[in-house]
């Protein structure tokens, strides 16, 4: 549980600081590097994998997949699979926001700094809790 408490403050650290470096100016201002199509399709996909992985990652225990197999674990094995879930959702949300400062980047498109933002507050519910048997 400790290991994604770790992880969890983590993927709050590393936008903060990107965010930071950004404002500061040591992450240089882009100049736009795509065209307005393949701008328009970056955005889109940032938008659909932003949307999906926001609402898996607040959904993951409700899936029913995971409600069986939940069921059918007892003690140490529910708490360690109840773990890595936790980990794998913190994980794909913070894979996604870098990915969106990416886009933020190399578009100089405001859309994926917002999906980050909503992807932060969406990180808001992912907080790990211990299993309750």
């Amino acid at each position: 549980m400790k290991t994604t408490y770790t992880l969890y403050a983590i993927t709050w650290l590393v936008p903060s600081v990107l965010i930071a470096l950004y404002l500061a100016g040591i992450i240089p201002t882009a100049t736009p590097m795509l065209d307005e199509l393949a701008t328009y399709l970056l955005n889109l996909a940032t938008i659909t994998l932003s949307l999906i992985t926001a609402y898996l990652a607040m959904k993951m225990f409700a899936l029913p997949m995971v409600k069986r197999k939940m069921q059918s674990l007892q003690g140490m094995q529910k708490e360690k699979y109840h773990d890595s879930l936790s980990q794998l959702r913190i994980v794909a949300v913070l894979l996604v926001i870098l990915i969106n400062f990416l886009a933020f980047y190399i578009t100089a498109s405001q859309s994926p700094f917002y999906l980050s933002a909503m992807l932060g507050i969406a990180l808001i519910f992912c907080l790990p809790q211990r299993q309750k048997n």
